[in-house]
């Protein structure tokens, strides 16, 4: 059955890379992930990568690194060399190593014309070092870029809902107009207005011979007026009115209210915002500084904020722990 080779994730968030500490591919692998993504983490498992015991040892740390449960990728490798430099990627235990590797594996095995077996059984090969640090990581300009795209298109589509909901509201209130309980209310009103005249009528006629009759039925009539009936239909009307304009300015400003939380849902994940918040990225020497241990007194760093960096040279330190211990590898 033929192999099918892992996905590399889209979005890592820490990288291991296995190769000499030394070589130029270490340097290579590092200098692009911070320019493309400076927020991805990188554990470098130093090794060697060439000579007597290098095969063992990088078996070795393939298999550290699957013993984590916190690493999204892996990249081994080293720069370019001989046949008999680069046989380590060739020998059978780190083959099988990659091969049976839960985490999904980048193989950077010498220059573009290189190959190695390390290379047939990674789940994908790359040309130099370099190419698979950015196989490895997006470019953050990018992600910049599609997440203003999604913002645009989101805007639309939450103008083009809105507008299709108020059109929907205004056609409704027309038909309201027509079919609503106050033009059934004003038919019947006419209707009762018509019999009234009609019964008035009758009445008239009957004076002259049936004037007892009449001061009787006069008196039935007083006592079952419709006017009473017709004061309580109106108020009726009026309260049903405003109980849907009511409604129809709740469910108007509820998706108001829905298309703005939407709009700062999308600004909050901006990965700027953090840094409009106050927050700022320290390097020193063109390397982000992620731990106390990178800064002596007398030290010279930039520090990069919103808007703009500025230079800083630290006066004292101090360590504190947090969170559980960490060991350097």
């Amino acid at each position: 059955m033929q192999r099918i080779k892992k996905v590399l994730p889209s979005f890592p968030s820490k990288i291991a890379v296995v190769t000499s500490r030394t070589g130029a591919a270490i340097r290579d692998i590092l200098t692009t992930v911070h320019r493309r993504m400076p927020s991805v983490e990188v554990l470098v498992y130093p090794t060697l990568v060439q000579g007597d015991g290098a095969a063992q040892k990088i078996a070795e740390n393939i298999a550290r690194i699957n013993a984590r449960n916190d690493i999204d990728l892996m990249i081994i490798g080293r720069g370019g060399g001989s046949l008999e430099e680069l046989w380590a990627f060739n020998e059978e235990v780190v083959v099988r190593s990659v091969y049976d590797s839960d985490v999904p594996v980048i193989s950077a095995v010498g220059h573009e014309t290189d190959f190695s077996l390390a290379d047939f059984a990674a789940d994908i090969r790359a040309a130099t070092p370099t190419a698979a640090a950015e196989l490895a990581v997006p470019h953050a300009a990018d992600l910049l870029e599609r997440l203003r795209e999604r913002d645009y298109r989101l805007t639309y589509l939450a103008r083009r809902l809105l507008e299709q909901n108020q059109a929907e509201l205004r056609s409704k209130q027309e038909k309201l107009k027509f079919y609503g309980p106050k033009r059934l209310v004003e038919n019947q009103i006419e209707r009762l207005d018509y019999d009234l005249e009609k019964l008035n009528r009758a009445v008239q006629q009957k004076i002259a011979s049936e004037r007892n009759k009449l001061e009787l039925l006069k008196q039935k009539l007083d006592s079952n007026s419709p006017g009473y009936e017709i004061g309580k239909t109106k108020e009726y009307v009026m309260t049903a009115k405003k109980r849907l304009d009511r409604a129809a300015f709740e469910a108007l400003r509820e998706k108001r209210h829905q298309f703005v939380r939407q709009i700062e849902a999308l600004q909050y994940l901006n990965p700027l915002a953090l840094l409009k918040r106050g927050f700022g990225l320290t390097y020193k020497e063109g390397e982000l500084v992620k731990e106390i241990e990178q800064i002596e007194p007398g030290d010279e760093v930039t520090v990069q904020m919103y808007g703009g960096t500025f230079q800083a040279n630290v006066m004292a330190k101090e360590e504190k722990e947090i969170g559980e211990e960490r060991t350097d590898i």
